[in-house]
């Protein structure tokens, strides 16, 4: 589950940025799929750091900072992938990941109950479906 979505990283960057690094097909404009995918893969990145201290996926709605990090990883990915991968890019990834870094080692933390504070995982009901006893599948 991605923490941001397409809107914020134009809100962050711009949508002529987004379409020359998510531009895919060559139709001069982003792919949407190329990004929700990316931002997805961003998100399980972020969950491998916040899961040291927190519940993830984090319920609800993200903390602003992880909707950046959730944005930065993954324009940084679309660049790689683009081949139009730049130092500031570059720069603004290893950043967002010394910040993760920082969250899991307890010296920053995302504003939400951290897991030693008392957060509790969400509860999951596992449904399992009963194998049918009777009937004509059954018959030999």
């Amino acid at each position: 589950m991605a923490y941001a979505t397409r809107e914020d990283v134009i809100q962050l960057h711009s949508e002529q940025f987004l379409d020359r690094i998510a531009d895919r097909d060559q139709d001069m404009g982003a792919d949407n799929d190329a990004v929700t995918i990316a931002l997805g893969f961003a998100a399980s990145e972020i969950d491998s750091y916040l899961s040291a201290r927190y519940v993830t996926p984090i319920a609800g709605v993200a903390p602003l900072m992880v909707k950046v990090a959730n944005v930065e990883i993954a324009v940084y990915r679309l660049s790689n992938n683009g081949g139009i991968l730049t130092e500031d890019i570059r720069r603004r990834y290893e950043d967002t990941i010394k910040w993760l870094q920082a969250i899991a080692a307890g010296k920053a933390n995302i504003g939400v109950p951290a897991i030693d504070s008392g957060a509790k995982p969400p509860v999951v009901t596992n449904f399992v479906k009963p194998v049918a006893m009777f009937g004509r599948a059954v018959r030999g």
